[in-house]
């Protein structure tokens, strides 16, 4: 019998985990991003889905690819902007804050239903609208406009009380 697997295994053999697999988002096109091991680095990232459904602009956007360590420094100091009327939550978010544990950190983005959208400059955390967790915008404004396309077009048919049956 033959073993067949359509995974691919790294050359040298040594087994990785990719803990924010999952939990980011291109900024673009809103395609969750892909964890790959590259130059002895985790790293994920964003084709832009390379599809002959494709529009002109994502076809012209650049790949995007950002090293594990740097999204982890990236969330670490945008944790500042999540807030919670739960006393617990802003204890928990202290507590990541001060320890800056990568699997304490990877729970409570995924408890709360926290996205990272990823852009090649800077990254912003997307809390679950229905989850008790908000977002503030930084002092620069950087959160203006920064949600996923279908996110923005979906905030935009509720503030003209369009509703989707």
């Amino acid at each position: 019998m033959q073993n067949i697997s359509a995974k691919c295994l790294p050359v040298d053999g040594i087994k990785r985990t990719y803990p924010l697999a999952g939990l980011l988002r291109c900024a673009f096109c809103g395609r969750s991003m892909e964890s790959q091991f590259s130059h002895n680095n985790v790293a994920y990232r964003c084709r832009h889905g390379h599809t002959s459904a494709q529009t002109t602009a994502m076809r012209q956007a650049r790949n995007l690819y950002l090293r594990e360590d740097v999204i982890l420094g990236r969330i670490f100091a945008q944790l500042k902007t999540i807030t919670s009327r739960d006393p617990r939550i802003v204890e928990e978010i202290t507590k990541l804050q001060q320890n800056r544990n990568v699997p304490d950190l990877t729970r409570f983005l995924g408890t709360y239903g926290i996205t990272v959208e990823c852009r090649a400059t800077c990254i912003s955390l997307e809390p679950d609208q229905e989850k008790s967790i908000t977002a503030r915008a930084l002092a620069n404004g950087s959160r203006r406009g920064s949600g996923i396309p279908r996110q923005r077009t979906q905030q935009q048919k509720h503030k003209r009380g369009i509703v989707n049956d």
